[in-house]
């Protein structure tokens, strides 16, 4: 539900704010829904072919967003989700060999440009990048084609 019908913040929709002393909220299971929640999810069930066509503009994107990418120099995994995870280019001649994920990272939140970065060994030096609409990805590559120019 949460890629394919693109609910994964719908589902976790609280009409209520939490109140840690209500009762029902000790025994709610981890992944509970509201009425709400759940009739969307009724209804995208039962829209099967939105979400195919949803499914197929995260592949296009996917492809051409990890495309653009390696032209660019980044290392792309390969991904069947709805986010890829890229290694930035190192950069011959600097003492380090190029910028980091994490100081890319940085940069792009600066921007309003939202990535995961993960402070964990073996994703230090790595991006995990939501696939997004086409104008979104867009802003991404010029946000790394600006920084990369300076």
């Amino acid at each position: 539900m949460s890629k394919g019908y693109s609910l994964a913040g719908l589902l976790r929709l609280r009409v209520r704010p939490p109140r840690p002393d209500h009762a029902l909220d000790k025994a709610r299971d981890s992944y509970n829904t509201d009425i709400l929640a759940q009739a969307a999810a009724v209804a995208a069930i039962t829209h099967r072919a939105t979400a195919k066509l949803n499914c197929e503009k995260v592949i296009q994107e996917r492809r051409r967003l990890g495309d653009e990418l390696a032209r660019m120099g980044w290392w792309v995994w390969p991904s069947d989700s709805n986010f890829i995870l890229a290694q930035p280019p190192e950069t011959p001649g600097s003492p380090d060999n190029g910028p980091n994920a994490r100081e890319i990272y940085e940069s792009l939140k600066q921007q309003r440009v939202f990535v995961r970065y993960f402070d964990q060994d073996r994703l230090r030096d790595k991006l995990r990048i939501t696939i997004g609409t086409p104008e979104q990805n867009d802003t991404l590559l010029r946000a790394l084609t600006l920084r990369a120019a300076k």
